[in-house]
């Protein structure tokens, strides 16, 4: 749903004139807060292409396994890639460097 919002607040000037902390309250005009109204009620409709992004799933090569975790070793189930540097260490204990 495409909307663009009329100005809700009729004292929305003196909002520019606030301090820090000080309270503001909204005098929302009849049309403000009826389109207010409608769009906090009405169902969320996700964007056509939209995409869910979760930082920790962002990598450089793919790899979940950071700078510092652990990436492989002796009954090591997990990848053993790394996002950065190279996976090193001994056979019991490996890491990411």
């Amino acid at each position: 749903m495409d909307v663009t919002l009329p100005r809700r607040c009729t004292n929305h000037e003196e909002l520019f004139s606030l301090d820090v902390g000080q309270d503001f309250v909204c005098d929302f005009s009849i049309e403000g807060f009826t389109t207010l109204q409608e769009i906090l009620t009405s169902p969320w409709v996700e964007p056509q292409g939209a995409k869910q992004c979760k930082r920790e799933s962002v990598t450089h090569n793919g790899c979940p396994n950071k700078l510092y975790n652990q990436c492989g070793g002796n009954d090591w189930k997990g990848d053993t890639c790394c996002d950065e540097g190279s996976c090193q260490g001994s056979v019991w204990y490996k890491q990411c460097d």
